[in-house]
């Protein structure tokens, strides 16, 4: 006899064992203890977790999969943040920016409603790697393997964090873009320089917190469009100006682009993002 679940067909099998989650006791941290926020891989890779914990060694063995070896952890990432609240500002913005990939496992499973489609790992590792270490800093978090203790310096007010690659900061700017274009038109200016047109942008969002204004944010912040090679730093965008109630993007040349490193391939996705934007209906 077969049973059918979220995730596929299996024979079911008798046995009386009965399934009992762990008792998992240590200690209570305080609330500005340092906090990790995870992402734990299934080895099948189907799906993988999202969350936070002062202890994620011990938080994985209240998990049903950690007792049937179906993790990855060699495969699964870390970052360690200053605080409990940092941590989940974190964690709810990793969950908001995947909600189309979320998957519900079954009913009364730790943390059933915060595991994700395996094929946004990528995407929610980029993402994990930019995280702020606080919301005011411009110092980001380094992403570490699993297991991995926090930082020695992660409370000094300098704590360096780790810098994002060009390929890494192109995925996370062309998925903030494709984002806008459903709550604002873009369009295209070829000349004098190869530019995006947000508009109405000025106008500030009635719903403060809401989607839009979150994106809002990002798109006005230079560092938005900011990557390192090396220790040089670079950037896809050379201005941002506002035009009336527009915000005018305006990129750096895809000439300059080909410099970097594997900058042939940065300058054909920064040229295929545009040539999306041209053929998009324009909204409103």
């Amino acid at each position: 006899m077969k049973t059918s679940s979220l995730f596929g067909t299996q024979p079911e099998v008798a046995s009386n064992r009965v399934a009992v989650r762990p008792s998992i006791q240590w200690s209570s941290p305080q609330r500005d203890s340092a906090a990790a926020v995870y992402l734990l891989q299934r080895i099948d890779r189907t799906r993988f977790k999202i969350g936070w914990s002062f202890n994620p060694s011990a938080r994985v063995k209240s998990f049903y999969e950690y007792f049937d070896s179906a993790l990855d952890l060699p495969s699964s990432h870390v970052i360690w943040l200053p605080s409990r609240e940092r941590a989940e500002q974190s964690e709810r913005a990793l969950h908001k920016l995947l909600a189309p990939y979320r998957l519900h496992a079954a009913p009364g499973m730790a943390g059933s409603s915060e595991w994700f489609a395996g094929a946004s790992y990528f995407r929610a590792k980029a993402a994990l790697s930019v995280v702020p270490l606080r919301r005011d800093s411009l110092k980001v978090a380094v992403l570490q393997p699993w297991g991995s203790r926090p930082q020695d310096d992660l409370y000094r007010p300098d704590a360096q964090g780790c810098t994002v690659d060009p390929q890494t900061q192109w995925w996370l700017i062309e998925d903030l873009l494709l984002r806008i274009v459903h709550h604002r038109r873009v369009s295209v200016r070829a000349t004098p320089e190869l530019a995006l047109v947000i508009h109405q942008v000025r106008q500030v969002p009635m719903e403060l917190g809401g989607e839009w204004y979150l994106l809002r944010q990002r798109a006005l912040d230079t560092s938005t469009y900011q990557c390192w090679d090396g220790p040089r730093p670079l950037n896809f965008v050379k201005t941002l100006a506002y035009e009336e109630d527009d915000l005018v993007l305006t990129f750096m040349p895809t000439s300059v682009i080909e410099r970097w490193s594997g900058g042939h391939d940065l300058a054909w996705q920064v040229k295929g993002l545009i040539a999306r934007m041209k053929a998009r209906r324009s909204l409103g």
